[in-house]
């Protein structure tokens, strides 16, 4: 259901409905961790590539610590199927987004979330992505509008 690569090239990992979320070596095909879980449908590896966020159909975020290969949290909030999940460049904040038409700000390391961002309607998702600063947000989705937003926390310049 959804491919990310990690911010070097280094590893890629896949998530799915198959309950399981996998991540190789990109050179030379190893796996290197293989989790199983209730189905996935975004994954994101934080920039430094320490971490591991995957998101599922009952709107949890697990966190996963690449080194140790375990669970280091689950964030809850969503209360929908995920839609997308992004790290901001310097990796201290995670936006994701879910079919319950809204994008949350959470910061990795706590387990709830900092904003809840209401675009909505529910069963109509939002495709979500960063600019290369990781101060705005950019929403798109069903209709014909792109949202820009400066992410809460973000400062201006």
């Amino acid at each position: 259901m959804a491919l990310a690569f990690s911010s070097g090239g280094k590893y890629l990992a896949a998530v799915g409905v198959q309950k399981t979320c996998k991540v190789w070596k990109v050179v030379s095909g190893a796996e290197v961790h293989s989790w199983k879980d209730s189905p996935m449908f975004a994954v994101a590896f934080s920039p430094d590539g320490k971490l591991l966020a995957a998101g599922h159909g009952d709107g949890t975020i697990i966190i996963w610590d690449l080194g140790t290969g375990k669970k280091k949290r689950s964030l809850r909030g969503h209360m929908a199927q995920l839609v997308s999940l992004k790290f901001t460049p310097d990796g201290k904040t995670l936006v994701s987004s879910a079919h319950d038409g809204t994008i949350r700000v959470w910061n990795p390391e706590w387990e709830r979330g900092r904003e809840v961002i209401a675009l909505g309607p529910e069963k109509r998702p939002l495709k979500i992505d960063l600019d290369p600063s990781g101060k705005y947000l950019i929403a798109g989705g069903y209709s014909p509008v792109i949202f820009v937003l400066r992410l809460p926390g973000k400062d201006r310049g």
